[in-house]
């Protein structure tokens, strides 16, 4: 007969840990997909701390961020390129045509600039989002409300001088 009930030692992969050691932070964030590159992880883990500060990221969130990092690693992949052969290339017979890396770094970009709308990576979108700055730990933000300047004090306008 088999017994019931929940098995005796560690939870099962993918299944509930109650000693989860997991920082709360990034508890709700998304893991980094294998298939990245190396520039598309670390761009990775760069937004998703950037994300969780703001309490911007869930899971959901996963391709959207995939594809960003996609496009991030495909467009600085492509810039290399051009750094190395340059924007106009000469072809076999002589003619002089445009890099077809110039293109791909354009593309990639257009996809970035979409992609960080809906991730809320752009200032307008966390403005619409209602974004207050992060105060990260150890660093106090700026407040623009309060200035280090002394407030003006009432100086008499200048007189013009007599010639």
């Amino acid at each position: 007969m088999a017994l019931r009930g929940r098995p005796s030692g560690k939870s099962k992969p993918g299944g509930f840990a109650f000693g989860n050691t997991e920082p709360a932070a990034f508890a709700t964030a998304p893991t980094c997909p294998r298939d990245l590159d190396a520039i598309g992880k670390k761009k990775w883990r760069e937004i998703v701390k950037y994300l969780t500060e703001m309490d911007l990221i869930t899971k959901a969130d996963r391709d959207m961020l995939e594809l960003y990092c996609a496009a991030y690693s495909r467009r600085k992949s492509a810039e290399t390129m051009l750094k190395k052969f340059g924007d106009i290339l000469k072809s076999k017979q002589g003619g002089l045509y445009r890099s077809p890396y110039l293109d791909v770094a354009n593309h990639a970009s257009k996809e970035m600039q979409k992609l960080a709308k809906s991730l809320g990576l752009d200032p307008m979108s966390r403005k619409k989002l209602g974004v207050q700055r992060v105060k990260r730990a150890g660093v106090a933000a700026r407040d623009r409300s309060k200035s280090s300047l002394p407030p003006p004090t009432n100086i008499p306008p200048k007189t013009a001088l007599a010639s």
